[in-house]
Order: C-alpha cells, then structure tokens, then sequence
C-alpha cells in the first residue's frame, strides 16, 4: 500500500520540528509545503514521502484533504515510529497506471506507474487509476505495400505556421517521419511514389524505401521541394493515376494513396490540349468539375480504384476541407492545423497497430475518484506539445512529456501530468480511431469507485462497473457494459452512455432479494419516470409500498420510451 499520512485533529500551532513540519495545502494538485525558518518551499505528496524516513502526522480530518480551500491549512508531524493509536490512516492521493496485460489479483507483472502489482487499488484520498498503458505496434505480419503521396507545393505552402515554420517545411517533415518509420519495418517491401504539383505536375520519384540507399534518396527528393505557382488538383492526381497504373507498383501489395493541400483548386488540365487552364468556379467548368469527371476524365474515381485507401488531407485548409473529402475515399478528410501536421500524419501510418489492453480489476475506495478501465487518448496533447508518438500511444505521450520532449513546455513534470489528467477526463476518455476506422481491442474490465463522488469510464470492452457510495458519474464507452447497483446510497449514480443496441444491462438483482419473478410483479419494484429526456431510475426493495418506500438510484441519461417488462425479459435489466 506504500506511504501513508497518518490523520489528528489538533490545533494548529508552531512548527515543533523544522526538518520535518511541513503544512498540507488539500488543493487540487496535491502540494505539500515544507516550512524552513522563514522560508517556504512547494513539495509533492511523493517528494514529501521521500524526504521523510517514518509515517508523518496530519493535523487534518480526511474530509479536508477533498476539499479545495487553501485556509484549511494545517502542520504535519513526523510521528515516531509505531506511534499510530488515535491516528487516522490517511494514503497519499495517487497515481496508478496499469500495463497492458490482466492487471488483476494476484498478477505478478509492476503496474507502469504506481510501485505496485495486481489490481490497480487506490487508497482512502483522492486517486487517479488507469487501467492500461496503450500503446500502438508496427505490423507484424508479412505484407508489402505501395504509397503514394500526392503533395501541393503551391504558393500557398510559403505561409508560416504558429512554429515559424512554413506549411510546406512542415509537410514535408511529416512525410519524412512516415518513410522512417516505412524504412524500420521488417515485414516486406514498401514502394513509395512521390508527386507533387502546383500550376502544372510537378517533380516525382519512385523509391522502395525498405532499401537504405533508395530511403536515403528520397529523404533527398523530398527536402529538394520549393514552393510556387497556383493549386492543380488534377495534374497531382493524374500523375498519381499514371504511376499506380504503370505497373511499377508492386502487385498484391497493399495501396494507400495520400492527398495533401492547402488550398482551393484554381488549375486544371485541359484534356484537348493538354494545356494548363484557369478553371474557377464562374468557368465553364471548375477545377473540382475537372477531377469528378465532367471533362470526360474522372481522376478521382480512378485513383479511389486503384487504391485500398485514400486519405485526404487539408493543411489549414478551412472550408476547402469539403474537396478532399470528395477525394477521401471514406469523405473523411482530415482538416489539420499546420503545426499538428506532423502528428496527425503519424497517426495515420497504415503500418501501425493499436496495442491490444487487459482484463483489469480497479477499485477506487475511498473519496472522489477518476477511474479510466482501459488506455487514455493522448493524441491530441501529442499534437499541442509536437510529439512525433503514433496515434493510441496513451501514457508513453506523458512519459515523454516528463522527460522534457514537449516542443512548447520542456519543464513538464509529473504535477502538470496529473492536472491535465484532472481537467481534460472527456477528451482523454475518448477512444481512438485510427484512419481506417480500427479500433483497439479492448478489455473487459471490473470496476468499482467505492465511497466518494466518483468518475468512471469503462471505455473499450465489455466491462461491469460499480459505483459504490456517492453520487457517481459513470460511462460504460463501447461494449456491452453492466452497470451494478449493490446496495442503497444516500446519492443517486449517473449513467452518462446507457446503450441497449450495445447491449448494456444493469443489475438491480443485490437489491431485490425480496423478489419473487413467480408471485411478484416486477412492476411493483422498479419504477422508470421519464424527466427532461432522462429515464430515473426508482427501486423499492419490498415491492409492498411503493409511493413511501421507492428512492432514486440512478439516471439514465438522453435515454427515453424504456419498457420495463421488455428490459427484465430480455436480460438488460437484471433482477434475480
């Protein structure tokens, strides 16, 4: 269980020992402040750990550790040893992170973070718990590939993004991080076709990048590119067209072609002539009417052909977004903010694979825990700090972060790890996506919050997923999630994602033990009143008085038009 602070109520006096009297903030961050004479000076809860050989004395309730009111600051003691009687156990608020394995009872294998194994416990203060620590692989298995990047090196390219950095220097930093990684990999060959344009078609080149010396040239080719000239949409595509249809691709490999640009399409090609033309959208025909075929020349449907998956993507391309998505073989081009380019484009790497995560238990005991089942999404973080990590990284974003890789913060340190962790919940709960719709494998965990107003999201898998005491806020994520209700409390639970076409249930069967499904009706037990476009959630444990004796338990939030009789027929509500 590791360090404790041991709890007393005393008045507050002078400081009794100057190496070890130190006042315990309660705030949200966890400082400690440690006194020195006249001088004050901030600790974690971990560095205080460390300083001090023995457990320390607190003269503070467990309740004031919740709160957020600095005045309630009182002195810690370092109490002899073995002197605990009278003495509260109080555990530092913490910090766990789980490995991508069961991290369940009896599991031998250390947590990432946390100095502990098996299930991921918190203590009686506040906790974050999170069950694994993400992760993404390259592919393993044999397979070659051909890609193909069609890239604009219009006028346009020259602007400056919030780095300094012009968004052509950018792309071609993204692309460059892409083909290392395609040189890394050990699994077949990867044939890449480089093309570029402007007013006209502009410089390509063929490489097999797996051999160092072709990787090499074109590294060369690709930091060669200058910027000029309008936006051609159609001769990008069509030199992408020739090559995928020159036989030069290596066959039965997969294909994947991006489109990349940062504006409108001001160019075509004319197909008589075979000139380089204005086509505007007051023109006979537009540069867009040009590439969807209305000039006899569909590109785009011959490129989306020749290709397992086509990526567009804007480079703060604003509105112009709704032309790549003609192009996005899925319509889903990514608009991407320059300086996020080289990210983004990392996220979407057709070698990579999110990392499988385990089975956990998490109990989170007591107090006002934040409870993640599975990996967090760290991606966007990643892109705001300039990290390189590839998409579904999770915690390896914040590792690198504390280790000073952040572009913008390189004093980032465990107390601004845990804040974010704090203020951006929804966003790291989010699960990821990769660019071609894959998800990760996700586990089926058991959660359970404990005492305290708790925040849990279950995220990937089928997980079951109690509160405990307090008013919790619970999301079950994808999967077929059970919601348990052990027990009344004295505050109702919150269900932020109840889904019945996923296949959530909830499970009443711990509070009514009194029910009998051959003489009771079950009307007489559960009650479902519909508030707001909320579905409340009402038991009565003897189904003998309903109006006096039935409290709240739960909402059902956005979730309306339940029949009670159908959800216990079909198991999704379960009472026995």
């Amino acid at each position: 269980m590791g360090s404790q602070f041991f709890m007393k109520e005393m008045a507050i006096g002078p400081v009794v020992d100057e190496l070890s009297s130190v006042a315990l903030s309660g705030d949200e961050d966890d400082y400690i402040y440690r006194e020195l004479g006249s001088n004050t000076y901030n600790y974690t809860a971990d560095d205080m750990v460390a300083m001090m050989s023995s457990p320390v004395m607190a003269s503070v309730r467990s309740d004031i550790l919740q709160s957020n009111l600095l005045d309630n600051h009182k002195q810690l003691l370092q109490a002899p040893t073995g002197e605990q009687n009278g003495f509260i156990v109080i555990d530092p608020p913490g910090l766990k992170v789980g490995q991508n394995v069961d991290d369940i009872a009896g599991s031998l294998t250390d947590h990432a973070v946390g100095n502990s194994s098996g299930a991921l416990i918190g203590g009686n203060s506040i906790d974050k718990l999170i069950g694994d620590f993400g992760g993404a692989t390259m592919e393993a298995q044999t397979q070659n590939y051909n890609v193909v990047f069609v890239m604009d090196i219009s006028g346009s390219m020259s602007d400056l993004s919030v780095t300094g950095e012009t968004r052509l220097d950018l792309m071609v930093r993204s692309i460059n991080e892409l083909l290392t990684s395609f040189s890394e990999f050990e699994g077949g060959d990867i044939r890449v076709h480089l093309t570029t344009f402007s007013t006209d078609g502009g410089s390509s080149g063929t490489f097999t990048v797996t051999d160092p010396t072709q990787f090499s040239d074109a590294i060369d080719l690709m930091n060669s590119f200058e910027h000029g000239g309008y936006t051609n949409y159609e001769a990008g595509l069509q030199g992408a067209v020739e090559w995928l249809q020159s036989g030069d691709a290596i066959e039965n490999a997969t294909t994947t072609t991006y489109f990349l640009s940062d504006g409108f399409p001001n160019f075509a090609i004319d197909d008589d002539t075979g000139e380089f033309v204005r086509a505007r959208d007051d023109d006979a025909l537009s540069a867009m009417d040009h590439i969807l075929g209305l000039d006899g020349s569909d590109e785009v449907a011959l490129v989306q052909q020749l290709s397992d998956e086509v990526i567009g993507v804007g480079i703060s391309i604003t509105d112009s977004i709704t032309n790549l998505e003609l192009i996005d073989s899925d319509g889903n081009a990514l608009n991407v903010p320059a300086d996020q380019l080289v990210t983004v484009m990392q996220g979407t790497n057709p070698l990579t694979n999110l990392a499988s995560v385990g089975d956990d238990e998490l109990y989170g005991n007591d107090s006002n825990d934040l409870i993640f089942g599975d990996a967090v999404n760290t991606d966007t973080l990643a892109a705001a700090h300039g990290l390189t990590t590839d998409s579904g990284e999770g915690w390896l974003v914040f590792q690198q972060l504390e280790a000073g890789g952040s572009g913008t913060d390189p004093f980032w340190n465990r107390s601004d790890t845990t804040s974010y962790i704090l203020n951006n919940t929804n966003e790291l709960a989010q699960e990821v996506v990769t660019i071609d719709g894959d998800t990760r494998n996700g586990g089926n965990d058991v959660i359970f919050g404990g005492a305290g107003n708790d925040l849990i999201f279950g995220q990937e898998g089928d997980d079951v997923i109690t509160g405990g005491l307090g008013s919790d806020v619970l999301y079950g994520g994808s999967g077929a999630d059970t919601f348990v209700f052990e027990m009344f409390f004295d505050r109702v639970d919150f269900i932020k994602d109840f889904s019945l076409a996923e296949g959530d249930k909830i499970d009443l069967s711990d509070l009514l033990t009194d029910y009998d499904p051959v003489t009771d009706s079950i009307d007489d037990f559960i009650f479902l009143k519909e508030q707001n476009g909320h579905t409340r959630l009402l038991v009565d444990v003897t189904g003998t008085n309903p109006n006096n004796t039935s409290l709240e338990i739960g909402v059902l939030e956005n979730v309306t038009g339940l029949d009670l009789n159908d959800l216990v027929n079909t198991g999704s509500f379960i009472v026995e």
